[in-house]
């Protein structure tokens, strides 16, 4: 009985617990099939280290692990990492599905990635990604087949705390990956099982090296868009809709009094904090503060004038609103890894729109960019920059 696999080293005691534990769950209304829902398990697997050993940790735990890769993109890259997961998943010994979710990608991730960028904005497609397709789509997948858990090898753990379920930051501070998980609902939450969360990325590979997976150690682990595959967002976005591009046009530069210092060359070319790619007409320090696609207007500044100690957010999503008020003290992440201000920051919100107020301030917000809450390891929510 693989569901109750117990680490003992007396197999007649493993015996009886095991009978005696299936005897309850029987004589208390639940079938076989039901016991072994209760440790059934889907894991997203891309072929690489992170997912082969979330799932081989997991199957060593007792749980009956079904692989699932979802097939996103047309690409040989993509259809590759499918080859490489399933290949992965006969090595361990379980069972491998393939979604297909091509249209629901480009749907709801590109094109909204490349209408952000057109509008000035600077969007986080892999915080959106996680909610409303890679999570959601396993747990489809996982209702489908009866598993009761979902997994993958994001470097997070999960926490109940007062009555919610909470994602918390992985062990590894170089690997966490919470920042882009900040609109899975409780829903989704409740149900992950995260075996990477508690270890380093230097133990993953140990670890995998100690299971024979030796050939996945040398492997290089992409830290850009899955979709743009090594490509410029510019460029990706020119061949993606051309005909949106040729109707960009160039607009003027003003400087901090709004008189016209240049020209751009177009508003989806540019990010707040960016210093290359205008034409000025003087000599000074320059770096985007602000884009106005309305105007088809680009405004400069100094560096220091990027700083902000308040800004608008909208599309706030808490796990428990009613945890967050305007005194409570949170770490506030604006980037994944990187710059990120410190001290205490504070929310102040208005149905799903508020005001971050920070003790110290962070440099370059862009609307459109994740803004990350947290109360020690716990995330508990997000929204987006105004």
């Amino acid at each position: 009985m693989a569901f109750l696999h117990l680490k003992l080293h007396n197999g007649l005691t493993y015996f009886i617990i095991a009978i005696t534990l299936y005897n309850f769950f029987a004589q208390n209304g639940f079938t076989l099939r039901q016991i072994m829902e209760m440790k059934k398990v889907v894991v997203g697997m891309s072929g690489g280290i992170d997912s082969t050993l979330t799932a081989i940790k997991l199957k060593e735990d007792g749980f009956l692990v079904v692989g699932v890769t979802l097939w996103m993109l047309d690409s040989a890259k993509t259809l590759k990492a499918i080859d490489d997961a399933r290949l992965q998943a006969q090595r361990i010994g379980i069972e491998h599905h393939v979604v297909d979710c091509r249209n629901i990608f480009t749907e709801t991730i590109i094109l909204p990635f490349a209408e952000a960028y057109l509008k000035g904005e600077t969007p986080s497609p892999c915080a959106w990604c996680n909610p409303q397709v890679k999570w959601k789509l396993l747990a489809e997948f996982a209702d489908s087949i009866g598993a009761r858990y979902i997994s993958s090898g994001h470097y997070v753990q999960t926490v109940e705390h007062n009555g919610h379920h909470y994602v918390t930051k992985g062990s590894d501070p170089k690997k966490d990956q919470s920042y882009y998980l900040w609109m899975l609902p409780e829903s989704i939450i409740r149900r992950m099982v995260q075996p990477m969360g508690n270890i380093l990325k230097e133990q993953a590979k140990q670890e995998i090296r100690d299971r024979r997976f030796d050939d996945l150690v040398p492997n290089r682990e992409s830290m850009s868009v899955c979709f743009l595959e090594g490509m410029d967002y510019r460029h990706f976005i020119a061949q993606l809709m051309p005909e949106r591009i040729a109707e960009v046009r160039p607009g003027e530069v003003l400087d901090e009094s709004g008189s016209t210092i240049g020209q751009h060359s177009g508003i989806p070319f540019y990010t707040i904090g960016q210093k290359r790619g205008l034409a000025l007409t003087v000599e000074r320090e320059a770096y985007i503060q602000a884009i106005d696609s309305a105007s088809n207007t680009i405004t400069i500044g100094r560096k220091s004038d990027l700083l902000r100690t308040e800004f608008r957010v909208r599309e706030i999503h808490l796990i428990s609103k009613e945890e967050i008020t305007p005194t409570t003290p949170l770490e506030v992440k604006v980037r994944g890894l990187g710059l990120n201000p410190e001290g205490y920051g504070y929310l102040s919100a208005v149905g799903d729109a508020g005001t971050v107020t920070l003790e110290n301030p962070a440099w370059a917000i862009s609307p459109g960019q994740p803004v990350v809450f947290y109360i020690g390891d716990r995330l508990v929510g997000g929204a987006l920059a105004q």
